[in-house]
């Protein structure tokens, strides 16, 4: 069809319209129909980072946190932190990851985010 958006493989909204999830980039066109969906900041968590002069040549914000096998705090306080700055912003973030099969893959990364939560409880 020739107005269908072209969308990374395993897009969706997690929130509508504020974070949504995909594997990595591939194409062109894919980038294209990022923007128009309004996708405005990236945050790639594959092995290797997205090219930082076409992210940016693009209009998107971007970081770059691989993680491997369970996130350290301080890469969850940087995420959490680059979100919620775009969210304060209203621009919308991707979240990429290689694949995306599945957003939580490992029980070390379960165990991270269960971690993490029991901190911000605490403060």
């Amino acid at each position: 069809m020739p107005n269908e958006i072209a969308l990374p493989r395993n897009f969706s909204w997690l929130i509508e319209s504020k974070l949504a999830a995909c594997g990595r980039l591939e194409t062109q066109a894919e980038v294209n129909g990022l923007r128009s969906i309004g996708i405005r900041a990236i945050i790639s968590l594959t092995s290797s980072p997205l090219d930082p002069d076409e992210v940016s040549r693009h209009g998107f914000d971007s970081l770059h946190s691989y993680i491997s096998v369970a996130p350290s705090p301080l890469q969850l306080s940087e995420i959490i932190d680059f979100l919620e700055a775009r969210n304060a912003e209203s621009k919308p973030v991707l979240l990429v990851r290689e694949l995306r099969p599945g957003s939580i893959q490992n029980l070390e990364q379960e165990n991270a985010i269960h971690l993490f939560a029991k901190t911000l409880r605490k403060a």
